[in-house]
């Protein structure tokens, strides 16, 4: 009796093995309780894979029986990218895998399902996390071919940042995955949260802007008058009481994959010198951009009252004598009186007076109570929110 592979590799002949390959082995009848000879390969390797003939000859008649073996082998990755890919926004991304096994792989690209809610067609979701790239790139209406091994996106964005992986299957367990980071480059984009604040004088305010950017740089904030960069302490550092700027950086957690901060600048014990336009900003090795918040004071109630009362448009002659001031409504006639305060200037506008004017006469008696005082400065604030809205 003999083991033959193939057209002529004898293996054995009897109870004598031929080929010095020690993975092969004769059991011997007595062992299996068997009439014949087994032949035992252990352990197996892909190059096993043929057929394999066992010949007896009884009397002058030979017989045999053929047994084809395939070897069966999980697959592995023999080629794929670099563990990081570094691409810049709008760019295009070729990348291939390679991969062995018997019977022969299929190879497919994965891609992270997105936290962010990317739509995938059809909607399927592995337990691992990761899709069929083909899904998520048409989710994202992106053009691309995949074939092969082979990937190629026409054009990269941020939404697809994350994890790629090339995955080979061959329905031998376990099947091969090679994982990528997928690194999309792009510029920063500074929006702030209030393009105007407003606070009163003595106060403290706080103002903010995002930056969405890869790679991250460093925030600055720039203050108009100074045209250069604010240097603040971190807030959560303590410092002494007579600092005027601090920062706090926090990083979003729920953006789905890229870089993505909250600066904010406060700003302590306001003084005149502090209104102005501040401007964040941020430049890396991709571009630079910023954007700008204005902070202006804010007039409180009380404030306002005093810079009327101060008005010398509505100057109150101090009661030491008789005369009361009061206001005369006069009509626009052929010959109007002239107001020696016919023109003032606010701000912006100029008023004119053509209708309303004040003078101060002795037609009224004594005027020293305080009831006159206020009734008189309510009548002259009327006026004036009278002639301001004309």
């Amino acid at each position: 009796m003999s083991w033959i592979k193939g057209p002529r590799q004898l293996i054995s002949h009897g109870m004598y093995k031929i080929i010095e390959d020690e993975r092969f082995s004769i059991v011997p009848p007595s062992l299996l309780k068997k009439r014949g000879f087994n032949l035992l390969i252990h352990p197996v390797t892909p190059a096993d894979n043929g057929d394999y003939r066992c010949s007896i000859m009884i009397g002058e008649e030979t017989h045999s029986k053929s047994y084809q073996l395939n070897v069966l082998v999980p697959p592995t990755i023999t080629k794929a990218p670099a563990p990081i890919l570094k691409v810049v926004e709008g760019d295009p991304l070729q990348v291939s895998c390679v991969a062995e096994g018997s019977p022969p792989p299929t190879v497919t690209w994965l891609m992270e399902v997105a936290r962010g809610g990317i739509p995938i067609i059809p909607i399927r979701f592995s337990k691992d996390g990761f899709e069929f790239a083909r899904d998520v790139l048409k989710g994202l209406n992106a053009d691309f071919v995949e074939m092969n091994g082979y990937l190629q996106i026409s054009h990269i964005n941020r939404q697809m940042s994350g994890t790629l992986a090339c995955q080979a299957i061959n329905g031998v367990e376990p099947r091969a995955i090679r994982k990528m980071r997928l690194d999309i480059r792009f510029s920063p984009e500074v929006h702030v949260v209030n393009s105007l604040i407003k606070q009163s004088l003595g106060g403290d305010t706080v103002l903010q802007c995002q930056v969405n950017s890869n790679p991250m740089g460093k925030i600055l904030w720039i203050f108009e008058k100074s045209k250069s960069p604010i240097n603040a302490t971190s807030c959560s550092i303590p410092t002494n009481k007579n600092v005027k700027y601090c920062t706090v950086e926090t990083q979003l957690k729920h953006e789905e994959r890229w870089p993505s901060v909250i600066s904010e600048l406060h700003i302590l014990k306001l003084t005149e010198d502090d209104f102005g336009e501040y401007t964040c900003t941020m430049n890396t090795m991709m571009g630079k951009h910023s954007a700008s918040t204005t902070l202006e004071r804010y007039i409180l109630e009380t404030e306002q009252s005093m810079r009327l009362f101060n008005d010398p448009f509505f100057y109150l002659p101090p009661p030491t004598t008789t005369a009361m001031p009061y206001l005369q409504y006069q009509p626009n006639l052929d010959t109007p009186k002239q107001s020696s305060y016919s023109h003032f200037r606010e701000t912006r506008k100029d008023y004119i007076i053509k209708d309303l004017y004040i003078q101060s006469t002795s037609k009224a008696s004594n005027f020293t109570s305080q009831s006159q005082i206020v009734n008189s400065l309510l009548l002259i604030l009327w006026a004036k929110f009278v002639i301001l809205n004309r």
